[in-house]
Order: structure tokens, then C-alpha cells, then sequence
């Protein structure tokens, strides 16, 4: 057969796709961020409630539309065929560029923003302790160690790993189920 007949697999690159879907991702979760903290529907209090899970399902909701969207994206770039791998690496980029926006976002957000939200965590968690009839000394140990983890800087680092490992594991599944293989030519 003649190399037109067979598309050429490997002369695109995922990153700009990746890039791009994953930069889209990140400013609809920022603009989704701020809308609902001006709603009042983050609740820095409790960690369950009802506003807090509803955003956390339209961020994973963005997150596997802008993969989805990219891998296609990416398919339709390659002639209609995509690996598994080709499909992952899409989607690892994706998840860097959002990693790195989430990182540098959270750390704005809680240092210029809302930088208030960070002692309402730290109040709530006071008080929640109290409510488990931890003592006084019990208290001051685990306020301590959660005033280490209660700073724009580790919320970012834990934000930024957290979108990391979550945004590869979707990568994984959307990448395996928006392969598609190229026929294999039965008279090679």
C-alpha cells in the first residue's frame, strides 16, 4: 500500500494540544472558583457540605470534558486514530499545565483573596476537636501540626499534587477509552 493510505501516526505533537485543553481546564475552574466563593457556596467550615461537593463534581465535570475534548482533538489531528499512549500524553499534559495553574492559583488565592479563609480552617478545626472531648494539650499538638499544613504555600503544594495524581488517573481511563487503533493491514 502507499503511505497515503496509511495515516501518519506520529508527526503530531500532544503537547499543544495538551497545553491548550489543560490552560482552558484550569481558567473554567478558576472562573467557577470565584463565582462560587462570591455565591457563598464554599464552605470553608465543613469540608462535607452539600456547596463544597457540587463544586468538586463540576471541577472533575470540567477536568474530564477538557480531556475528552483534547484527546478528540488530538484523534482527529492523527487522521482518526490515536494510541493509548498518544491519548496519555494529551492528558499529561493537560494535567501539568493544570497542575501548575492550580499551584500558582491557590497560593494568590489564599494570600491576596481570601487570605481570611485560611484561620476560619484553622477555627473549624479547633472547634471540631473540641467537639471529639479532645483536651486542652491534645488540641495544641494538632493545631500545631496543622498550622504547618494551613499556609497558601502547602495548600498550594497539596492542591498542585492533588491535581496531579487526580487529572493522570483520568487521563488513564478517558486515554483508554478514546483510543482508537488504525486497522491493521492484512496484506503487510
Amino acid at each position: 500500500m502507499s503511505t497515503l493510505d496509511t495515516p501518519q501516526m506520529n508527526n503530531v505533537s500532544p503537547r499543544p494540544t495538551g497545553i491548550r485543553y489543560g490552560f482552558i481546564a484550569a481558567l473554567i475552574s478558576i472562573a467557577l472558583g470565584l463565582v462560587a466563593s462570591t455565591a457563598g457556596l464554599i464552605d470553608y467550615t465543613q469540608q462535607n457540605s452539600a456547596g463544597n461537593w457540587i463544586i468538586s463534581l463540576l471541577n472533575y465535570a470540567i477536568i474530564i470534558g477538557a480531556l475528552v475534548m483534547g484527546m478528540k482533538k488530538h484523534r482527529e489531528d492523527l487522521g482518526g486514530y490515536m494510541t493509548f499512549g498518544q491519548g496519555f500524553m494529551v492528558g499529561l499534559w493537560a494535567t501539568l499545565i493544570m497542575a501548575v495553574i492550580t499551584l500558582v492559583w491557590t497560593y494568590i488565592n489564599f494570600s491576596f483573596i481570601e487570605p481570611d479563609a485560611i484561620s476560619t480552617m484553622m477555627e473549624a478545626s479547633r472547634d471540631q476537636m473540641i467537639d471529639r472531648g479532645m483536651n486542652d494539650e491534645q488540641i495544641d499538638q494538632a493545631m500545631q501540626f496543622t498550622g504547618w499544613m494551613m499556609n497558601p504555600t502547602m495548600l498550594s503544594v497539596f492542591g498542585a499534587v492533588g491535581s496531579l495524581i487526580g487529572g493522570l488517573i483520568i487521563s488513564l481511563i478517558v486515554a483508554a477509552i478514546m483510543q482508537r487503533k488504525p486497522p491493521v493491514d492484512a496484506a503487510v
